[in-house]
């Protein structure tokens, strides 16, 4: 891991923002070393929950492999000339895929977005776009049955970005 940009733990605990990170703070920076075999450091003046300490090397870990995943593997935009528009949609990608892993399974196992791209890489549907409606069609199965009971194949009216149409799910 490696530090932060100069001043970024000064301005997080001027905030009022509680961290706990792994990495090493810079010299002069409002973090107080945990007693714990593997080095963690807090926010000065706060006392994270010993739980979540405990779990943050794992969370670390899956987060370095979805970065890895959405960064290296699987970009967004490969023949953009800069990287803004990636880092955006890499962005917006992360995003989406912690928002279904929360939505579909936080109430079963740990809502992981890396595995959502697991389950979802070879989900395949048919997309036709209609003057009225954009209709997509998702085959019948588990990751469609998982949708549906999430509430995430719902008719969306007025898609600005569809040129107004309504994007609709349905099965098949």
């Amino acid at each position: 891991m490696t530090a932060p940009a100069p001043g970024t733990l000064r301005d997080l605990a001027s905030a009022g923002v509680p961290f706990l990170t792994g990495v090493r703070p810079l010299r002069g920076d409002p973090a107080t070393r945990l007693p714990w075999r593997t080095p963690l450091w807090a926010a000065t003046g706060t006392t994270p929950d010993p739980r979540s300490a405990a779990e943050l090397p794992t969370h670390a870990e899956r987060f370095a492999a979805m970065v890895t995943a959405l960064v290296t593997e699987r970009r967004a935009v490969p023949l953009a000339p800069d990287g803004g528009l990636e880092h955006t949609v890499t962005l917006a990608a992360a995003l989406g895929l912690s928002t279904v892993a929360w939505t579909l399974w936080r109430d079963r196992e740990t809502p992981d977005p890396l595995l959502a791209l697991h389950r979802f890489a070879d989900l395949e549907a048919t997309v036709r776009f209609e003057p009225a409606a954009v209709r997509v069609r998702v085959p019948m199965g588990r990751r469609h049955a998982d949708l549906l009971r999430g509430g995430l194949l719902a008719d969306v009216p007025d898609v600005v970005w569809l040129g107004g149409r309504t994007l609709t799910f349905s099965a098949g």
